[in-house]
Order: C-alpha cells, then structure tokens, then sequence
C-alpha cells in the first residue's frame, strides 16, 4: 500500500466513464459534507464510475484523497505547505526534476490528487502537460480539492494509461506512472511488454519515473519487471523511500541517455523541498542498477 507518514497520525454528482481518446474538461461535482471522524473530517464521499467509494479527507493540516474509508491513498495535500509533495515518493519525483532537462511534454499515467503535474508545471512553465486517470471522479477531485492544474492548463483523459500509451502518436520526454488501485498497483503497468511500448512512447533523451511498492531483495511481479527494464532501458536507478527491510515505496527511474541522470544524487543534498532526512538519506539510498544491454 502507499506509504502512510508517520508523523500525520498526530495531527456529486456520479459521472459517467468514458473511455476516451478525446480530452476531459470536467464536470460541475458537489460538495458533500458528511460527518466527523476521530481527527479527520470527511470532506466529500462519493462513488466514481470505476472505484466504488472515494472520499477527500482532512487530518490536521493534510488532505488526503482515498478510495474506501480505511486505505486505498491516493495522494495528499499539506494545506500550510502546498509545494512541498506530503508523500516521500512524490518528493523523490520532484527532487528529479532538478536534474533532468526541462521536459516539453510530461505525461502522468495515474493522476491521482495531481501532484507530479503540479510540480513538473512548476518547474517548467512551458511543458504541455498530460494526465490520464481511469476514474473521472478522481479528475474533478483532484482540481477542485488538491491544486491539481485545471482543465485549462493540462489535457485530461479518461482512459486506461496502457492503451492511451499504445494509441497516442505523442513522444514524451518525461512520463511518470503512478497507477495505484486501493490496495495494489494496476498490475497491467508491471507487464514486462508495457516496458518496450514505455520506451517506445519515449523522446530520444526521455526518462520515465516509476512509484513501485516492493520488498528487498526484490522478487515476483516486480522482479521480472525490473529484469524487463534492464534489458530495456541503458539507465536504470532504484531510490526506496520507505521504513528498510519492508514493504515500502521505490521510485525507479530510468533513461534512454545514461548522462541524464548523474547528477540525480548531489543535487538531493539542496533540494529546497526535501525533509532533512531526505536529504542525509536518500543519496545513500539511491543506486544504479547495472543495465543487462
């Protein structure tokens, strides 16, 4: 499951689902206000047109998105702290777009609250923007409760992110999958031939960021994924963000251009929006995984 910070337990409209080829603009959702629980307050409970249950919560000064009432984060939103990502893999991603070369086309498989399209509009003003999210529900939820960008500064598509890859002609310079059902990752996204048509989706530099949840040493599903990626891709780094020896988020990134990412591990030392744990750790933690090509 997604990793739940520790330091946070201290503190409509029913949409039809489309498939779509065409972009998503949004819909008009209402506010919901249901009830109070125990140090956080629901602030909307709804269903969408493929998760049954999604909610916006609020804990002290976060708000969480999350499918059902006990699990299934989506993501998160520090009220006080807007920029700085709540979850440490959202601000592993964002420590690597200090690194990389300034994408002109970013695309999120998986929007979730819309974080990473966020940050990487942040950052780079000029990047067309693309998100694409099975559920429309979480879309309007993400723009209307989590600053996610509106429908005016980003495309939006309501489609399964495996076929928006196979279909759409566009390259991308920076892909970020972030596919998360309420209690795993869509396991479509950890086929070993969703590898080939990521590359393939890829500009010439292109660099694709991926948020796994695994243990170490590494085995199953994910095992034979990464093995995929090391016969795929010529730059593969592995940065786990979680509590060691257990299950935990991993970012895994990796490059067409093995210079792409050299600089990934100084420039973490400086980055403004990591804790500093983030920044006395991670660097430690990130390794190069020894590409099979």
């Amino acid at each position: 499951m997604i990793e739940f910070p520790r330091d946070l337990w201290l503190e409509m409209r029913t949409p039809l689902y489309v498939y779509g080829s065409e972009p998503y603009t949004g819909t008009n959702s209402t506010r919901t206000v249901l009830k109070l629980e125990r140090h956080s307050s629901v602030l909307v409970s709804t269903s969408g047109s493929v998760h049954t249950s999604v909610q916006v919560v609020e804990t002290g000064n976060v708000r969480f998105l999350r499918f059902g009432s006990s699990g299934g984060w989506q993501g998160a939103l520090n009220l006080k702290d807007p920029l700085t990502p709540v979850f440490p893999y959202q601000r592993a991603f964002t420590s690597l777009l200090q690194t990389i070369r300034p994408p002109d086309t970013f695309l999120s498989i998986g929007v979730g609250t819309g974080t990473s399209l966020k940050q990487v509009q942040r950052f780079f003003p000029a990047s067309r923007l693309i998100g694409v999210e099975l559920d429309q529900t979480v879309l309007d939820l993400a723009v209307r409760y989590f600053d996610c960008p509106k429908y005016d500064e980003a495309q939006y598509f309501v489609n399964d992110g495996i076929r928006f890859i196979q279909t759409t002609p566009t390259k991308f310079d920076l892909v970020f999958v972030d596919a998360y059902l309420s209690n795993r990752i869509y396991s479509p996204c950890l086929e070993a031939d969703f590898v080939r048509e990521l590359y393939d989706s890829l500009t010439v530099r292109g660099v694709v960021a991926v948020n796994l949840i695994t243990r170490f040493p590494v085995t199953g599903a994910v095992h034979k994924y990464l093995s995929a990626v090391k016969h795929t891709f010529p730059e593969v780094w592995m940065l786990p963000v979680g509590v060691p020896f257990a299950e935990q988020n991993v970012l895994g990134v990796f490059a067409k251009q093995a210079e792409d990412l050299e600089n990934w591990k100084d420039s973490m030392s400086t980055h403004a929006n990591l804790s500093y744990v983030d920044r006395m750790i991670w660097p430690w933690r990130l390794k190069k995984v020894q590409s099979a090509r």
